[in-house]
């Protein structure tokens, strides 16, 4: 993340505004390409790109500091990062609630929720009180089971993993 997205995201962060409306304001970013299209155009002006979020704001019903936030990303040309601000936002809420975000990668036909409530339950019984959020990556490289990346620790229960680890222990062994 870029330094302007991470101060911006403190400052959204300090406003303690409601996350699901900054959530929804990411959803409606994400799902209109000509809204972000019209945010990235250099030929429009940042007025132009200021009144339209603001009308944005209103019709959606947003909380008004939310819509001034928008709005002066506008005014000082950093509507186009409102995404990454927003994603940068997400990572401190959690960050402050106490989350630990992580991927977990899974190989082939496994089913990746019955996957994530076990890494979830893992990490948990490891990290006292902790709460989990993970997102699935299909990884087919790892032949079975799962790894997690997360908090800055890796759980590996690949098969893959443990095909590397008793490997080791019998190189090791000579």
């Amino acid at each position: 993340m870029r330094e302007c997205s991470i101060s911006n995201a403190k400052a959204l962060l300090e406003l303690d505004l409601p996350s699901q409306q900054i959530t929804d304001v990411l959803t409606m970013l994400r799902s209109s390409k000509e809204l972000m299209t019209f945010l990235k155009d250099p030929v429009i002006t940042a007025h132009q790109k200021e009144h339209v979020m603001e009308r944005i704001g209103q019709k959606a019903g947003l909380d008004p500091r939310l819509v001034n936030f928008l709005r002066r990303c506008c005014v000082v040309e950093i509507a186009d990062q409102i995404p990454d601000i927003i994603a940068c936002y997400q990572q401190l809420l959690d960050q402050k609630n106490g989350i630990i975000n992580g991927t977990l990668y899974y190989a082939g036909d496994s089913d990746p929720e019955k996957l994530m409530e076990q890494a979830t339950a893992d990490i948990t019984r490891r990290v006292s009180g902790a709460k989990v959020k993970l997102k699935a990556v299909k990884d087919d490289s790892l032949l079975g089971g799962y790894l997690v990346r997360a908090g800055g620790v890796e759980y590996d229960k690949s098969f893959s993993g443990q095909l590397n680890r008793l490997l080791n222990r019998i190189n090791n062994r000579r």
